[in-house]
């Protein structure tokens, strides 16, 4: 199959899309450009993203919160006095963002526990092959669960101060959700690590839920049993 890269300006960043059918994954910035260059300008605002089924996610322009992009509606949640506040906006901005419009999903009933994220590397990579989704281009995934144990961040970057890869972390929140609905959006890949993905995961994934239905990154994850997960439907 013949890839096809296009170059997309944004806010004097580029973008690229990677034409896989029948989607095509859509990046603005690149992770290694926050982690190791600690450029956190904004390269995209959400409202240039159209279609109600698009889905995406990223940090919130100058690391101010986390972004996930659920049938079109964009979810933010960020700080305020140490307190996370999550709204609906069309109006977000963010530092990176990779998105994909799907209209339709295959969704795979799972009673394989997850142990960890290294484990749902492996599941993730395992079940697209099976389905016949080119793992050697970013592959969008779901999940939607009742039952798990969810550690998260939602980062609150203090202006003016350096950003490292091993300062990622100094001002976020960081949580646990145990047992509470969410829906996780995520992108799977083995080689575009520093771009979609951190630098040391082949996953890069956001998770909407919880009693006070938070956004944040998925640092890890463990669930035993009985969750969807879903891909896009091949024809």
């Amino acid at each position: 199959m013949m890839v096809r890269l296009a170059l997309i300006f944004v806010l004097g960043i580029f973008s690229f899309a990677v034409d896989v059918q029948p989607y095509k994954v859509f990046v603005a910035g690149e992770m290694r450009r926050i982690m190791q260059r600690g450029e956190l300008s904004p390269v995209i605002k959400l409202d240039t993203i159209k279609g109600k089924h698009t889905f995406g996610l990223g940090p919130a322009a100058w690391l101010k919160g986390e972004i996930i992009l659920l049938d079109g509606v964009s979810h933010v949640s960020y700080l305020d006095n140490d307190k996370i506040v999550t709204m609906q906006t069309p109006d977000a901005e963010a530092s990176m963002f990779v998105y994909v419009s799907i209209a339709n999903w295959q969704i795979i009933q799972m009673d394989e526990p997850v142990n960890n994220m290294e484990s749902l590397e492996l599941i993730v990579e395992k079940i697209a092959q099976q389905k016949g989704l080119d793992l050697t281009q970013p592959v969008p995934f779901k999940i939607i669960v009742s039952k798990e144990t969810l550690s998260y961040h939602v980062i609150d970057w203090k202006e003016g101060t350096p950003h490292t890869t091993a300062t990622h972390k100094r001002f976020a929140k960081i949580g646990r959700l145990n047992n509470e609905p969410v829906t996780i959006v995520g992108f799977y890949s083995s080689s575009h690590q520093g771009i979609i993905t951190p630098h040391t995961s082949k996953i890069h994934a956001h998770f909407l839920g919880g009693s006070e239905q938070v956004v944040g990154h998925v640092d890890d994850i463990k669930i035993e049993n009985g969750y969807k997960l879903s891909f896009p439907k091949i024809k």
